[in-house]
């Protein structure tokens, strides 16, 4: 191994560290802002309701407090994981008053999201009475709508620009048709937006397939290996993982909304009780992190498989293991990644497959078929 690569293999596992150090932070600073709220309401909440005289205005101050708390707890983790760290080892050109713009505006539908479901849950109860599905079904309905709304603008978040030449795409528009995508529109980050990361996105948009790729990874792929990336994504819009996550997301939900409404008589028996209603909120979010939590290593487990699908995909569209290899190799050296990681980390943070795991597949796939 030369001394370049070594430099570069101890910058990923101080790089990986740190990451994975901001990850833990900012779930368990999560759980410790809901206990704590747990906490004050259960000791503090009805001396604060006698002193202000009216449980209405100490429902709002409370649930207000809580959200404004949690914004600017999670804007500050994600400001310090997504722009600071990533700066220290140039991976991003983002300017700090921009990249706060865009952790505050990610922060800020997180928490919408949230204050939906809790708004959603408790006034089904408040206002419905027995009749409970009504609320969770107009919660789908409308987190339908927005996941509808937000998902064109996922990519669209950073600017884009044509891929080089007019001519440029052809090849991998004829390699799109040969596979049976007729209608597939590519295109470049720019590098301003996403710094030194090489990074490829796909997505259906209104029945056109979009491809993206950054600056960097034109860069350091050779034709083969892009190819081999643009196989890998259209892998994806293949296996229709878009559609297949937000099913997945729609379980979940489900899942967290029947916890919570088994447990909820515990906080809040008068349905008509708005003060209950809002007493019961720190139990609503501590159900609904714990759940969310125990479901973690199930979604990350579907994506790393949904990964491995769309590699398999890729492997059997380009028949070139060897370009698969290279290009994983090639993306982990330059984005900073382990080549292996810890049992616990695989299993709680990772959604994508190790470098050695990629690797092994394509391995694998040439002794198959026979390919040296």
């Amino acid at each position: 191994m030369s001394n370049s690569a070594q430099c570069n293999s101890k910058a990923a596992q101080q790089y990986s560290r740190l990451e994975l150090r901001w990850k833990v932070i900012s779930i368990s600073s999560t759980l410790l802002l809901i206990v704590c709220l747990f906490l004050i309401n259960a000791y503090f909440g009805q001396s604060i309701r006698e002193f202000l005289n009216t449980p209405d205005i100490y429902a709002i101050i409370f649930f207000g407090a809580f959200m404004l708390a949690y914004f600017a707890l999670i804007s500050a983790i994600n400001y310090q994981r997504y722009f600071c760290l990533r700066r220290r080892f140039a991976l991003t050109n983002l300017r700090p008053l921009k990249a706060m713009k865009m952790v505050m505006r990610g922060t800020a539908a997180q928490i919408l999201l949230t204050a939906l479901t809790i708004v959603t849950i408790l006034a089904s109860r408040f206002y419905v009475g027995p009749f409970w599905p009504i609320g969770p079904i107009a919660f789908f309905a409308l987190l339908f709508i927005m996941i509808f709304l937000q998902t064109p603008k996922k990519v669209l978040h950073f600017k884009t620009k044509p891929y080089g030449k007019p001519g440029d795409t052809q090849v991998f528009k004829d390699f799109a048709k040969q596979h049976g995508f007729d209608n597939v529109e590519i295109g470049c980050l720019k590098a301003s937006e996403v710094g030194k990361e090489a990074t490829a996105l796909c997505m259906n948009r209104r029945g056109k397939l979009l491809v993206y790729f950054s600056d960097t990874i034109k860069e350091i792929l050779d034709e083969t290996e892009l190819q081999a990336v643009f196989a890998h994504e259209l892998g994806h819009l293949k296996n229709r993982d878009n559609t297949k996550n937000l099913i997945w997301q729609f379980f979940t939900l489900l899942v967290v909304l029947g916890c919570i409404y088994a447990a909820l008589p515990v906080k809040a028996p008068n349905e008509k009780s708005l003060w209950q209603a809002i007493d019961a909120v720190p139990l609503v979010l501590l159900i609904s992190w714990l759940v969310a939590f125990a479901l973690r290593p199930f979604t990350l487990a579907l994506s790393r498989y949904r990964e491995n699908l769309a590699t398999l995909w890729a492997l059997k569209a380009t028949n070139n293991p060897s370009a698969c290899i290279s290009m994983s190799e090639k993306l982990a050296e330059n984005n900073l990644i382990c080549r292996k990681i810890s049992w616990w980390e695989k299993l709680f943070f990772t959604s994508h497959p190790t470098l050695d795991d990629v690797i092994k597949q394509a391995r694998q796939y040439a002794i198959k078929n026979g390919i040296e």
